[in-house]
């Protein structure tokens, strides 16, 4: 019977064992370097690439011997994962810089300090859906963070609703004119 492996059963020891081996140490200081992380939290991101995605059908044996005779493959791995890590960190960044640009280009920059160039919330309500709508207001109103935690969202499910939201607008557009004249009006007023 084959146990799989994750960071919330494996044991300390086997924790202990894989951050001693130089390989995984060279893979937390780049890992650390690359993405201004402090060491515990590259080490932390390495460990959970490592053995929640990379070695998941790996029993505690097989990484135990892989560590003890300095497997290659294993330590390929090693490698692989704190490219993982590299990888999606930049993509996140890639796809949080492409949603500001969205609503820079709609004219939508949120925050606190910009709440008197909102539209207005009957205006919103008209374009999106009651739910849609709430959750577009509050974005506009409160931002990013208590959206979320209004609305319960994890970092992924708010940037989703926010794409699909900034796709809903790009095909709609006449649904939004009257939106868009708000904004103007605001905006001259100024």
């Amino acid at each position: 019977m084959m146990m799989t492996m994750t960071i919330n059963n494996a044991d300390a020891e086997l924790v202990a064992k894989i951050k001693v081996i130089h390989e995984f140490q060279v893979q937390v200081s780049t890992l650390a370097s690359c993405l201004h992380l402090s060491e515990p939290d590259a080490e932390q991101a390495l460990l959970l690439e490592l053995l929640d995605h990379r070695c998941l059908e790996w029993s505690y044996e097989r990484i135990n011997n892989a560590i003890a005779e300095r497997d290659h493959y294993f330590l390929s791995l090693v490698y692989w994962s704190q490219r993982e890590v590299t990888h999606q960190y930049y993509q996140q960044q890639q796809r949080e810089a492409e949603t500001a640009a969205e609503l820079q280009m709609l004219g939508i920059e949120g925050g606190s300090n910009k709440q008197q160039q909102l539209p207005s919330p009957s205006s919103i309500s008209a374009a999106f859906s009651s739910p849609t709508a709430d959750w577009v207001n509050s974005v506009l109103a409160y931002g990013q963070r208590e959206t979320q935690s209004k609305f319960h969202q994890t970092d992924k499910q708010f940037n989703q609703k926010l794409r699909r939201t900034i796709k809903f607008i790009h095909n709609h557009p006449d649904k939004f004119s009257k939106i868009r004249q708000e904004h103007k009006q605001l905006m001259e007023e100024k």
